[in-house]
C-alpha cells in the first residue's frame, strides 16, 4: 500500500511541476533564451537533489554518458516545444500527448525489438490512446475555432520526443552487457549533462544580444522575480521528489503499473491543476479524451 501512496504523491508532484512550467512561461515568455535558462537552473536544483541521494559522488560508464546525452538532448527539446506551446493552447491538451507519447512509443519498441508481450488488453489500449488525441479537435469544430496548426504540431513533437526519452531510459535500464549506472546516478549525470550544454549556449546568446544593445520595450510587463524564482525552485523540488518516489516504488511495483499510475495519474491532474491555478476550461470532447486516455493506460496492467 505504502508503494501506491508513493506514485499517487509523485503524480501530483508531477502536475504541480507542470504547473511551474506554466508559471515561469507566462512570466518570461517562451524565448529560447529564457527556456534554457528555466532549464540550466532547474537542472542546478536537480543536481543538488540528486547528488546526496548518489553518495556524494559522480559516476559514470561510456554507456551510461551516451544515454544521458540522448536523454538529455530529446527532453530539452520538448521542455522547448512546451513552453511555445503554454502560449498558444492548453496545458492539460499537451500533456495529453506528452505523456501518452511517453508510454506508447517505448511499448512498441519493446513489442518490436525486445519481444515483448502483445496482448488484446494492451492493443485497446493503445488504440484508445489514439482515439483520445482525436478527441480535443472536436471541441474546436463545435466552437467553430480552429486549434492553432503550430500548437498541434508541437504537441506531435513532444508527443514522439517523450516516447524517445522513455526508450533511452529503457535502453539504459535492460543493458546487460555494458557497464552502467544506477537510476539515481544517470539522473545526476543527464542533470550534469544539461548543465554543460546550456551555459556556453546561454552565453553566447547573451554576448550576442547584449552587442545588438538588445533592450526590453518599456510596453512589455516586468515579470514578477519572486514568482520566478518560486516557479524555478519548486519546479526542481517537485520533479526532483517526485523522481525519487517513483524510483523507490519500481523496486517493488511492476513497470508497467508503475508506468500506467504514472502516465494516467498526471494527465488527469494536470487537467484539474490547469483548471484550478490557470483558469483554462477543458472543453467537453477534451475532457472525455482525458478521462479516455486514463483507461487506455489502466489497460495495460492487464
Amino acid at each position: 500500500m505504502i508503494d501506491y501512496l508513493s506514485v499517487f504523491i509523485a503524480v501530483v508532484l508531477l502536475a504541480l511541476q507542470f504547473s511551474c512550467n506554466k508559471v515561469y512561461q507566462k512570466q518570461m515568455g517562451a524565448a529560447v533564451f529564457t527556456s534554457l535558462l528555466f532549464m540550466c537552473l532547474t537542472s542546478v536544483c536537480t543536481v543538488l537533489i540528486f547528488f546526496p541521494v548518489n553518495g556524494f559522488r559522480v559516476t559514470w560508464t561510456p554507456f551510461s554518458v551516451a544515454m544521458a546525452l540522448g536523454s538529455s538532448l530529446v527532453v530539452s527539446l520538448y521542455q522547448l516545444l512546451g513552453f511555445k506551446a503554454f502560449a498558444l493552447g492548453k496545458m492539460s491538451v499537451f500533456t495529453l500527448f506528452l505523456m501518452l507519447g511517453g508510454m506508447t512509443l517505448p511499448y512498441i519498441y519493446g513489442v518490436l525489438f525486445l519481444d515483448e508481450e502483445l496482448n488484446a488488453w494492451r492493443v485497446a489500449g493503445l488504440l484508445l490512446m489514439v482515439f483520445s488525441l482525436l478527441l480535443p479537435l472536436l471541441d474546436a469544430k463545435k466552437d467553430g475555432q480552429k486549434i492553432p496548426k503550430v500548437f498541434l504540431l508541437l504537441c506531435l513533437g513532444a508527443f514522439v520526443l517523450n516516447g524517445f526519452t522513455s526508450i533511452f531510459s529503457k535502453m539504459h535500464q535492460i543493458e546487460s552487457t555494458l557497464p552502467t549506472v544506477d537510476t539515481p546516478a544517470f539522473v545526476l549525470l543527464s542533470s550534469l549533462i544539461k548543465i554543460v550544454l546550456f551555459l556556453p549556449i546561454m552565453a553566447i546568446m547573451y554576448i550576442k544580444e547584449h552587442k545588438k544593445g538588445h533592450r526590453q520595450s518599456a510596453q512589455a510587463p516586468k515579470p514578477s522575480v519572486f514568482k520566478v524564482v518560486l516557479a524555478i525552485l519548486c519546479a526542481a523540488a517537485f520533479g526532483g521528489v517526485s523522481s525519487l518516489l517513483q524510483l523507490n516504488s519500481a523496486s517493488n511495483l511492476p513497470a508497467v503499473v508503475l508506468y500506467s499510475m504514472v502516465t494516467g495519474g498526471s494527465v488527469v491532474l494536470t487537467d484539474l491543476a490547469s483548471r484550478l491555478f490557470f483558469k483554462e476550461k477543458t472543453g467537453k470532447w477534451a475532457t472525455c479524451g482525458i478521462l479516455l486516455s486514463f483507461v487506455a493506460t489502466v489497460l495495460f496492467v492487464f
